[in-house]
């Protein structure tokens, strides 16, 4: 073989060695267009922006009642101020089963304490869960009366115009287990008089009270940088009772 040929097939063997080496061990190399710091930002940013797909209508309001069993999102809707972006309503889609009691508890010792400190909304929580509940009781009480079922509305107003005693003491009988209830305590009651009974009288009784608003210790725990403003560090103390109840069940079983 001529050297000239030689030299020109060691150069395209060359030429081709490169060109492998350039597609094999290519490695791209982002434009760095602004500090790591500017592009966080400029993502929060663009999050933060409303997308038409993420805006929430407000609640509109009609003249028939909603199914509170049945509609989602009217937890969402009735406190747009503590989900701000709809989500985590009770009846949204999820994988597990959430117990309405465990629900409401999550809510109420979540992170940043917006739903302990809301005014009201303590008390629809409660509220809630215990409708609920006394409608799971009735449903066992239908269950294990079911003439009591077939009873009519003039049935009822019959016997509740006769006195009624006899379906009353049934139905108020299943509300022993509805905690706060009259029932309950009389259970509660009745339970305390059988261990006097059988333990004799006790020869000394403890009482436990929660005096918040005079509870230096609790004071400190929660309002710690507010303790040289009296009014503040009151007003820290009432917005926060489930952790005073919390801190009081602690104090007491331990």
């Amino acid at each position: 073989m001529q050297p000239s040929k030689l030299k020109t097939k060691a150069k395209q063997q060359e030429e081709n060695d490169e060109s492998y080496q350039e597609l094999g061990s290519f490695v791209p190399i982002t434009v760095q267009k602004g500090t790591e710091k500017e592009t966080v930002k400029k993502s929060i940013n663009e999050r933060q922006k409303p997308h038409p797909d993420n805006i929430i209508p407000w609640p509109s309001r009609g003249d028939t009642p909603i199914n509170e069993f049945v509609t989602e999102g009217y937890i969402s809707c009735a406190f747009p101020t503590l989900f701000p972006t709809g989500n985590g309503d009770f009846l949204a889609p999820r994988q597990r089963t959430v117990m309405v009691g465990n629900y409401f508890k999550h809510l109420m010792r979540y992170e940043d304490g917006r739903f302990a400190k809301h005014p009201r909304f303590r008390y629809f929580a409660l509220n809630t869960e215990m409708r609920w509940r006394a409608i799971q009781t009735g449903k066992i009480y239908i269950k294990q009366h079911p003439k009591d079922a077939r009873l009519s509305l003039e049935n009822l107003k019959e016997i509740i115009s006769s006195g009624g005693k006899e379906l009353s003491n049934r139905v108020l009988h299943y509300a022993t287990s509805l905690r706060g209830t009259k029932q309950f305590w009389f259970k509660q009651r009745s339970r305390l008089i059988s261990m006097i009974d059988c333990l004799d009288m006790p020869t000394i009784l403890f009482t436990y009270s929660a005096a918040d608003n005079q509870w230096p210790e609790l004071a400190r725990l929660i309002a710690e940088n507010q303790m040289k403003v009296p009014a503040a560090a009151l007003q820290s103390i009432t917005t926060r009772p489930l952790l005073i109840g919390c801190s009081m069940n602690e104090l007491a079983s331990s």
